[in-house]
């Protein structure tokens, strides 16, 4: 992004010890790094959850109005929704699971309730940002289901055993834009796919690495450790790197393994777009 002229904020209210996020941030090329409750304005709490989305969002939204006139890219990683999840008391859950799931419905009880209030918070960030006479792609995605999940009675009359193990690894994103974007209209995404799909709905050239990530996208929506697969018919397979109909996997596979153990052979070219 630096090469087309972006300023890049990283941002988090927890503790920078966390992860080594103070040390990796400014690795990544932030041109801001905001970790750290004293880097942020706002902080409540609900009961005992701490860290509001909303006040992680007005801190973004400060960080937004204050930036120059160029291009810039935000990205904020919330505390709200972190567990555990028996932080409230019973009575301070506004939403309530149908399903009694025993000793853990207090749990999801309390995890559902956070969501709502995130849904809430979206819903206020992106009314700000349909507002600005800027262009704006937001994109939005959680990194794990909470920690409960596998502990929660397994519902498998939907499905084989090997779909429920994928439901529970399913997080849904959102990407939404202010300006009528074409967006990536992907049932399911990887996680590595989501910077890419959010790059191309903007406009911008993507790397040879990128590009390779929205081809085996396309091929193999869902990719599973250990070269596992589900391709886009829905059919499961396993990676073979002599099967010419998986190409764009092994395409893939091989650049992903060159950015993270090139050594000598890295060719920095597969991972940067071209500037015009």
């Amino acid at each position: 992004l630096e090469g087309f002229g972006y300023e890049s904020w990283g941002m988090h209210c927890g503790s920078p010890k966390g992860y080594s996020r103070g040390i990796g941030y400014p690795q990544l090329g932030f041109d801001h790094v905001l970790l750290g409750p004293d880097m942020f304005v706002r902080h409540s709490a609900y009961g005992n959850r701490d860290w509001l989305d909303w006040d992680n969002y007005q801190d973004l939204i400060d960080q937004y109005e204050a930036g120059g006139e160029g291009p810039r890219f935000l990205y904020l990683l919330t505390y709200q929704n972190h567990g555990g999840y028996e932080q409230n008391d019973a009575e301070l859950d506004t939403v309530h699971s149908r399903t009694d799931f025993g000793e853990l419905t207090d749990d999801v009880d309390e995890y559902i309730t956070s969501v709502s209030m995130s849904a809430e918070a979206f819903r206020q960030l992106a009314d700000y940002f349909a507002e600005s006479e800027r262009p704006v792609i937001v994109c939005m995605v959680g990194d794990h289901a909470p920690s409960f999940i596998n502990e929660l009675p397994a519902r498998s009359e939907t499905g084989s055993e090997a779909e429920v193990e994928r439901n529970k690894r399913r997080v849904p994103y959102v990407l939404w834009s202010n300006f009528g974007a074409e967006l990536p209209d992907a049932g399911q995404a990887a996680m590595v796919d989501l910077g890419p799909m959010v790059l191309e709905a903007a406009g911008l050239p993507l790397s040879p690495y990128y590009r390779a990530v929205l081809d085996a996208q396309a091929a193999d929506p869902v990719r599973l450790p250990d070269g596992e697969f589900v391709d886009a018919a829905g059919n499961a397979g396993s990676f073979d790197p002599g099967d010419a109909a998986q190409e764009a996997l092994k395409r893939y596979y091989y650049m992903e393994y060159n950015s993270l153990a090139g050594g000598e052979d890295y060719r920095p070219e597969l991972f940067r777009a071209a500037v015009e």
